[in-house]
């Protein structure tokens, strides 16, 4: 079968794409599965579940060993948690900094891009310094 050099042109685009897209989406699921096996090994951190589910906030966040401290994480352990990508990670840090430590969990919802939906999902597996929670009361 004979193509027309423009129809090869469009034949190669569409396969590039479609190999393209194939890395990529291997690529997101071979980092999940490290994120995840990074949050069990060494930070004990069972992911959240869904926003949907907010009884199921309360029940997981009672069998978890260690909260994430929001306030002393690195950029890569926040991205640990779901719904935070490397550009919110940063944004976390960048807002601690720049405002001052948080003085409680939902105080994390003032860095431009996190809501309450993402609020609902971490709020399980975050918290803060004990410190700063007993100079608010």
């Amino acid at each position: 079968m004979n193509f027309t050099p423009q129809e090869s042109r469009i034949l190669l685009f569409l396969v590039a794409t479609l190999l393209l897209g194939s890395a990529i989406s291997l690529y997101r699921h071979h980092r999940l599965h490290v994120a995840c096996e990074l949050s069990v090994n060494s930070l004990e951190v069972i992911p959240g579940p869904r926003a949907s589910d907010s009884s199921e906030v309360e029940k997981d966040a009672g069998l978890l060993d260690k909260k994430l401290n929001i306030n002393t994480a690195t950029s890569q352990e926040l991205q640990l948690l779901p719904g935070i990508g490397p550009q919110l990670a940063r944004r976390i840090v960048a807002h601690r900094q720049t405002h001052g430590l948080f003085s409680s969990p939902s105080q994390i919802t003032q860095v431009r891009g996190i809501g309450e939906k993402t609020l609902q999902r971490i709020t399980g597996l975050i918290t803060v310094d004990e410190i700063i929670q007993d100079k608010k009361k």
